[in-house]
């Protein structure tokens, strides 16, 4: 894995759809609504989006720490003569680098 260039989390929200570091740098506004001079009540979707985007640091350091263990246990597994778990862990091997790759905008 590369090092991650992202701004460090934990991210948090404000507002309902804004995201931000914890040191307060702007990540991301999830208002789907148009701007303009009428005040919008809070979109339900809005959030979600939100809630989801704040969670990226913590869902990639669990992905990079999950991407080892199935590594590990991949090779456990050929030790073992296990090749058709193996296998399965193999393949969730492949598709955990490709999200992660695509995370540190590799993919």
């Amino acid at each position: 894995m590369n090092t991650p260039k992202h701004t460090p989390g934990p991210w948090v929200i404000r507002y309902t759809d804004a995201v931000y570091a914890q040191s307060g740098r702007f990540i991301a506004d999830c208002e789907l609504t148009p701007y303009d001079a009428r005040p919008q009540p809070p979109n339900s979707t809005d959030a979600a989006n939100a809630h989801f985007i704040a969670a990226a640091p913590a869902m990639y350091q669990a992905g990079c720490l999950s991407l080892d263990v199935m590594e590990r246990v991949a090779m456990a597994l050929e030790r073992m003569g296990n090749e058709g778990l193996r296998s399965i862990v193999r393949s969730a091997v492949i598709e955990q680098k490709a999200a992660l790759a695509q995370a540190e905008g590799r993919g």
